[in-house]
């Protein structure tokens, strides 16, 4: 068997021999409709939920059901198609570092920091509604460090977010892990991809539903 970083360079090959003639908007519904679709068999369901937003694994089509004023949602449709090409080895529960997820990955780069250091200033200065709004996209609360909260994103794609709170001698500190397993279903671009959207959308209901 191919390591994964074959795998999804593999993966990468196809995605460009099969937009080499597409000018733009490469990530089009239509352009992935026929690969996506088939995640309707492997869910059993002709919808997807991310992150409080609903996706028609048919048409394309998505709802945000946390604000339903908003008329259209990011439909992750990147994260779908790599999604239906996934190995389906399911969650295996061993929470590990960004650059543990695979060979080659360098451990002195954290890509998503900047990610990082947002919901980390929103926990340090509005911490029960950042909580609150975590909850609201799903996050369950773990039993680590001051407190901590594991999001899935994607059927057995999940992250860890550990929090200690600061004092005087210490500042708060931040941490995200990952199931190990998530590398079988996303490449590691996008593994850290969507760190920036569960932040990104922690914001938007930030501004608009906690108050």
């Amino acid at each position: 068997m191919n390591s994964i970083f074959d795998y999804w360079m593999n993966i990468a090959k196809q995605i460009s021999e099969k937009t080499k003639n597409v000018r733009y908007k490469i990530w089009d519904w239509e352009n992935h409709r026929e690969d996506i679709i088939q995640l309707r068999d492997k869910l059993k369901s002709e919808f997807i939920t991310i992150l409080g937003q609903r996706i028609n694994l048919i048409t394309g089509e998505s709802e945000d059901l946390l604000i339903p004023a908003r008329n259209k949602v990011y439909n992750y449709i990147i994260y779908l198609f790599h999604y239906c090409k996934a190995r389906d080895t399911g969650a295996s529960g061993n929470w590990v570092k960004y650059y543990d997820l695979m060979d080659g990955l360098s451990k002195g780069v954290i890509p998503f920091k900047n990610y990082m250091d947002e919901l980390k200033n929103l926990l340090d200065h509005s911490q029960s509604k950042t909580v609150k709004a975590i909850e609201l996209i799903g996050g369950i609360k773990a039993e680590y460090g001051d407190f901590s909260y594991i999001i899935t994103l994607l059927p057995n794609v999940n992250i860890l977010f550990i929090y200690h709170r600061g004092d005087e001698e210490f500042s708060s500190e931040l941490n995200i892990l990952f199931d190990k397993n998530n590398i079988n279903y996303l490449p590691p671009e996008l593994i850290w991809g969507m760190i920036g959207e569960v932040v990104n959308r922690i914001k938007i209901i930030l501004t608009i539903l906690v108050k």
